[in-house]
């Protein structure tokens, strides 16, 4: 059984740490496709089960939440573009980047 984690957080390093605050990269969509997310389509075309999301906002995909929270990139890139169909996943929701913008509720 395969599980990727942090899915699209290890394409485009960033000093900031989710722990701690929320990332924003604004890499353009065509260039994730092209590149970045290259390594992610291999595994699911290999048949990995489940992808843990980043507490990261990627802006080209969504400039107003993060992975985890997304529907843009969740619905519409992981599941549709990527024809992702198994289990996704979050890292803890009591992170900086996900607690002190969005707190539990909205979360």
């Amino acid at each position: 059984d395969c599980r990727l984690r942090q899915a699209l957080s290890r394409s485009r390093q960033t000093a900031i740490d989710t722990h701690e605050a929320l990332p924003s990269i604004d890499t353009p969509v065509d260039h994730l496709l092209a590149n970045d997310l290259l390594p992610y389509r291999a595994c699911i075309d290999a048949g990995v089960s489940s992808i843990m999301t980043t507490h990261t906002i990627y802006a080209t995909l969504d400039a107003r939440l993060p992975v985890t929270l997304s529907p843009v990139v969740i619905r519409r890139l992981l599941r549709g573009e990527l024809g992702f169909g198994g289990v996704v996943t979050t890292d803890c929701m009591e992170m900086k980047a996900i607690a002190d913008h969005f707190g539990a509720g909205e979360s």
